[in-house]
């Protein structure tokens, strides 16, 4: 299998381990929902009306605009990057369902605690960790880093995928390191589901 990197998959790639890192960072130097107490505190709901848009990336609105992107550069690759979003998806759903199925979201623990939350927040209790969203967000842009292969736009990628990972956050659906970990995954699927695409499957369709 051939695992030689582009320029822009390890500017990538080393954008998103550093995301990871400072989640990793945040997570070991504060108490477990130290975030959610501070988001709590500090509430602007413009702000979350932006995240709320952002974090719809890795929800339809964006699937649908990274296969419109897709489809208007290069229409042949859009079954390749199909394979590896559904390889992520399955690896989140293993993550979050049979790994880490007890997992609670930060909108759980602050319940348990007697904090307050902003009515706009996550509604969601459970299966928190990785963030779902954060995986698919960084794998598509994975994808698209590809899929243009231009320095300029793979730094672009990663400040939407980080974004996405910020949304979260934000709108206390998921602790920080949840997020970290998401983007690893993101990044790790992206990287696995290319390879095995090009050694497997690209012969069989050409």
């Amino acid at each position: 299998m051939n695992l030689n990197f582009t320029k822009e998959e390890e500017q990538f790639a080393l954008g998103t381990f550093l995301y990871a890192l400072l989640c990793l960072g945040f997570a070991f130097s504060f108490p477990k929902g130290a975030e959610v107490q501070y988001l709590t505190q500090n509430y602007i709901e413009p702000v979350h009306c932006i995240f709320a848009y952002i974090t719809q990336i890795a929800e339809l609105p964006g699937i649908i605009a990274f296969i419109a992107l897709v489809l208007l550069k290069d229409r042949k690759q859009l079954f390749h990057y199909t394979i590896i979003a559904l390889l992520t998806a399955l690896t989140i759903s293993i993550f979050k369902h049979l790994i880490f199925s007890s997992s609670e979201r930060p909108r759980a623990w602050a319940l348990q605690q007697n904090i307050v939350l902003p009515i706009n927040s996550s509604d969601l209790l459970h299966y928190s960790f990785p963030s779902g969203h954060t995986a698919f967000a960084f794998c598509l842009m994975y994808c698209l880093v590809m899929l243009f292969n231009e320095r300029k736009f793979t730094y672009v990628f990663i400040c939407i995928g980080i974004l996405v990972g910020l949304s979260r956050i934000y709108l206390l659906a998921h602790f920080v390191i949840d997020t970290g970990i998401g983007a690893l995954i993101g990044l790790s699927m992206g990287m696995i589901g290319n390879r095995l695409y090009n050694r497997y499957l690209s012969g069989l369709l050409q």
